[in-house]
């Protein structure tokens, strides 16, 4: 996440920008998501990280490791167990919605993990198209 401070289109700045969603995300979980957790850190008076004014993926790892930066795992498995066996969004979103996001990112890793990029792309460029 990012603040963004004031510039020439917005002179009182206030602007947030979440990087984390990209477009396969839901919008509406993804959304219910960073207000839930927004409201958990407030409720639980949790304490900002210091702030981050390199790009990490610049930093060694040893680098990242003293800032306290941890890198999202690439694997679409880690990813979805770490949703499954997550208690504090599963009380965000309530069960039903975690196990429907999980079952159907299973189904998808099982049937198409074994595709290279271009060949998902092949696959899915026209598959939500009218």
């Amino acid at each position: 996440m990012r603040f963004v401070v004031g510039g020439p289109g917005n002179p009182y700045g206030g602007n947030v920008e979440v990087k984390v969603v990209d477009p396969s995300a839901n919008p509406y979980f993804a959304t219910a998501t960073i207000l839930g957790l927004a409201l958990d850190g407030i409720k639980q008076e949790a304490v900002l990280p210091p702030e981050t004014k390199v790009d990490p993926a610049a930093l060694s790892d040893s680098e990242r490791s003293r800032a306290g930066i941890a890198q999202l795992s690439g694997s679409q498995a880690e990813i979805v167990a770490a949703l499954d066996n997550s208690q504090r969004l599963r009380a965000i979103l309530g069960d039903p919605a975690v196990d429907v996001v999980v079952a159907v990112r299973r189904f998808e890793h099982e049937q198409y993990a074994h595709l290279n990029r271009e060949h998902l792309a092949d696959k899915f460029r026209m598959a939500w198209s009218v």
